[in-house]
């Protein structure tokens, strides 16, 4: 298992540099020079949050890849680092693939309206799959943007590669290795490195999803480090924009119930709120059967 979780911190490093590489992307198209001259005293406090909000992505993305490695510890089978291995090198494409469309999707968000992805991106698909892919085709550079996308897709895929490249024939040496005494097991030094090493790795996932060690967990208000908008913006990433705009979205026009809400604010009736709010000026019609 211990190689396992090695593969996965070294996946979680390559994630951590395409999201720095999409936000240095950022800073040259959006951050003037002389805003972050003037602003030196901040930029330890901006890269203390920035990698904060990297990193709660991250950890949201081993959390499966991280509940597989410990049952197939568990299992202890000889196919499993194999499938583990394949199972990462397509799972860390696909995901690293998501964050460089989703990053280059905000990048142009914030060309065209100043911000981040927000509750109004999810406007451009309410014009059908066809109307949006002919407004893509006709409003943007799909040709320079696919070539982009590629020029970096494809070193970070070949990185993914590499580091599954030695995985399989290092898990079957480690297995065929405590295979021929099976009744031994691992002895007492192994198994405190190995517990030591486990629990480091759960800190480090738990406190990564709750981005911070302190009282409250990370939230928008963290993205605040300056008296200049575009510093600010630069520390939260596209990922974690596109949670708070989805979130956003599916609370925009929710409707509570009636009921919940006099339970809520502590009233008996809806006339007894209304009693309150008005001071009595409305009343409600009873209908008369």
């Amino acid at each position: 298992m211990f190689h396992n979780l090695k593969y996965l911190f070294r996946h979680a490093v390559l994630l951590l540099v395409v999201l720095l590489f999409m936000r240095s992307c950022f800073a040259v198209a959006f951050v003037p020079l002389e805003v972050v001259g003037s602003h030196l005293s901040v930029l330890p406090h901006l890269l203390f949050n920035v990698l904060r909000f990297d990193v709660q992505v991250v950890c949201y993305v081993l959390l499966l890849p991280t509940v597989l490695t410990l049952v197939f510890a568990v299992l202890r089978k000889s196919w499993a680092d194999r499938v583990l291995s394949r199972f990462r090198s397509i799972y860390f494409s696909i995901v690293s693939a998501f964050i460089l469309v989703i990053s280059g999707i905000d990048l142009g968000f914030y060309t065209n309206f100043n911000s981040h992805i927000n509750l109004t991106f999810f406007d451009f698909f309410h014009e059908g799959p066809l109307s949006l892919l002919q407004t893509i085709w006709e409003e943007y550079h799909c040709v320079y943007e696919t070539i982009a996308f590629l020029i970096v897709l494809l070193p970070v895929l070949w990185c993914i590669r590499s580091i599954e490249r030695g995985s399989v024939s290092a898990g079957r040496s480690a297995f065929l290795s405590a295979s021929p005494a099976p009744s031994a097991g691992p002895s007492v030094r192994r198994r405190i490195c190995l517990s030591a090493v486990l629990l480091f790795y759960i800190a480090f996932l738990v406190i990564g999803l709750r981005g911070s060690v302190w009282r409250f967990p990370l939230q928008i208000e963290d993205t605040f480090v300056s008296d200049q908008k575009t510093l600010n913006d630069l520390v939260p990433n596209a990922v974690y924009m596109l949670k708070k705009a989805y979130k956003e979205k599916k609370d925009a026009f929710r409707m509570e119930n009636t009921a919940d809400l006099l339970q809520q604010f502590r009233f008996k009736s809806l006339q007894e709120a209304l009693d309150v709010y008005t001071d009595g000026k409305v009343k409600m019609e009873r209908k008369i059967k």
